[in-house]
């Protein structure tokens, strides 16, 4: 998936959660051919076999949530459009409530080994709890049952804004009313396709594949239902990129694949309705081939956007830390030692050069564009000076951070590198960085 290059660094791990998300469906969905276990009866050996891919499932799940939670989307979402693709082929009914069945038991399975393991890692760590980062201490059975219908409506709204608005840039056009239109009508017009199609054959499927239909948007975000009060960031919307993915899944097995369905006999064939049916689907093939292509090229260009302005942003910071150090050595605070207290973030300060670029990118992937809590402002400075500069720079206190931003002398002191922009508070040094705080 393209919108994971915005993230390099993190894209192995990613990647193992995906792939370990499919993993989870392909075992409660498929049927284990194991020489050593058909020697037993018939009924022994589907029974063996059903166990052995729970556990595997089990454990699959396990590895995604132990790589990053928020891929538990991803998961929920790949086997609901599974279900949805076993209603279209009118599996029977025997076979979809064993799947249904064993995709419940592996992920309460699979969700018991991930908090075993956690638990013990925090053991191991001498960590008592969850931390509160994006509220992760609100996870709880409770929270979940009494905010299903708020939830509900936040997994709606991120759903909205990822795809209609650009608080999540992951397309270049997705701003663009045609784009919308097309990639949503191809997706509206299969799954209208579909719903006929299978009541034709069973109502009661039909009904399910609709209401299957309607729980996609939830799904892309289900993992806000057990964590209530946390909000989305771009790194935790792998359920709405892989919303994509399974969205051509389903518009190519619907439309295209159906044409597959004709035998040589009938493509020779002079009846005309059914020329005109098969140019008709050899259209519509063309049309999702070409959104399909449109689509993974745009979205691969917004992730070279998030790079661009990840490397400009990365560049300006460690001009401007730099020069900052060689003022605090040339006024005698370095060789002193204290603690430092950065006042505003890089790309604030009239030194950061960028191009149009940056602010195109995603907010996250604005290097020098962080966020001025207490508890991660100065330890984002001392990362820098850490990683780019090799120099130990000790952040003021999160109180102390606090109570001189809060000042009125801090506000109005000059941005650096002007006079004044250097000073001492209180026996803390204080670096006027910009007014972004």
């Amino acid at each position: 998936v393209c919108t994971w290059l915005s993230f390099r660094y993190m894209s192995n791990t990613f990647a193992t959660a995906y792939f370990m998300a499919v993993l989870t469906v392909y075992f409660c969905r498929c049927d284990l051919n194991i020489a050593i276990i058909e020697k037993y009866s018939r009924t022994k050996s589907e029974f063996i076999k059903d166990i052995l891919s729970v556990i595997l499932a089990s454990l699959s799940l396990m590895i995604s949530l132990g790589c990053y939670q928020a891929f538990f989307d991803s998961t929920c979402l790949i086997l609901l459009v599974s279900f949805m693709l076993m209603l279209y082929k009118n599996e029977e009914a025997s076979t979809l409530i064993k799947y249904f069945i064993k995709a419940i038991i592996s992920i309460f399975v699979g969700a018991i080994l991930y908090f075993i393991g956690m638990k013990i890692t925090f053991m191991n760590h001498g960590i008592e709890q969850l931390s509160s980062y994006n509220e992760g201490d609100s996870l709880g059975l409770g929270n979940t049952i009494l905010k299903i219908p708020e939830t509900i409506g936040k997994t709606i709204y991120y759903f909205n804004q990822y795809f209609f608005n650009t608080m999540f840039r992951w397309n270049r056009l997705q701003e663009h009313l045609a784009f919308q239109l097309l990639f949503f009508g191809l997706i509206i017009v299969a799954l209208i396709v579909a719903i006929v199609r299978i009541a034709k054959k069973n109502v009661v499927y039909a009904v399910l594949f609709t209401i299957c239909a309607l729980l996609l948007p939830i799904a892309t975000n289900i993992v806000l239902f057990m964590a209530t009060e946390s909000f989305l960031s771009i790194q935790m919307t792998n359920g709405l990129a892989m919303f994509v993915a399974v969205a051509f899944v389903l518009v190519f097995e619907i439309l295209v694949e159906r044409n597959k369905d004709k035998t040589e006999t009938d493509l020779l064939s002079k009846d005309n309705s059914l020329a005109k049916e098969k140019a008709l689907r050899q259209i519509v093939s063309v049309i999702v081939v070409i959104v399909s292509i449109i689509t993974i090229y745009v979205n691969y260009v917004s992730t070279q956007i998030d790079q661009e302005a990840c490397r400009e942003g990365r560049t300006g910071t460690i001009t401007i830390a730099s020069e900052i150090l060689d003022s605090l050595k040339n006024l005698g605070y370095a060789d002193r030692g204290g603690s430092v207290c950065f006042v505003g973030t890089p790309c604030g300060n009239e030194r950061f050069m960028y191009s149009e670029i940056y602010p195109m990118a995603n907010e996250l992937m604005q290097f020098g564009n962080w966020g001025n809590a207490a508890s991660t402002h100065g330890q984002t400075w001392m990362g820098i000076y850490r990683e780019y500069l090799g120099y130990f720079v000790e952040p003021c206190t999160n109180d102390e951070y606090e109570a001189i931003v809060a000042r009125d002398d801090v506000a109005a002191m000059p941005m650096y590198p002007r006079a004044g922009s250097i000073t001492e508070i209180d026996g803390i040094i204080v670096v006027k960085v910009s007014n972004n705080y």
